[in-house]
């Protein structure tokens, strides 16, 4: 799903690969299951809930990124903004440049050039 001017709403059970971009727009998810999620913007706010995935990646250019995850079993993060800050509430320790909840079995990326980063826990 791509969207030039507009936000993007989408509500999914399962899935096994869902993309989604705007380029000056939102865009809101929430998947129960997906295999592969990627969300980007070039300037708008991205929400994403996922109760289940394989790999997420979540990016931004100018906008904030608020992310629902669920703390088991367990996911590694890669967390990168420039200009922005990095607040979750999940129980995370950091080894080396990523962040290990649970089991750390899932992978997650999210970045932003010029935005906040918030890490949700799912159902909190």
């Amino acid at each position: 799903m791509n969207s030039t001017s507009g936000s993007i709403r989408v509500s999914v059970l399962q899935v096994q690969s869902f993309e989604a971009g705007a380029t000056s727009g939102t865009v809101s998810v929430e998947i129960a299951r997906a295999g592969n999620l990627k969300i980007g913007t070039t300037s708008g706010n991205i929400t994403a809930r996922a109760e289940e995935f394989d790999k997420t990646d979540i990016g931004s250019t100018s906008g904030t990124i608020t992310v629902f995850l669920r703390d088991m079993p367990g996911f590694t993060a890669k967390v990168e903004t420039t200009s922005g800050r990095f607040e979750y509430e999940l129980p995370l320790s950091k080894q080396a440049s990523a962040y290990i909840c649970g089991d750390g079995s899932k992978d997650v990326h999210l970045h932003t050039t010029s935005g906040n980063i918030w890490l949700k826990k799912l159902g909190a």
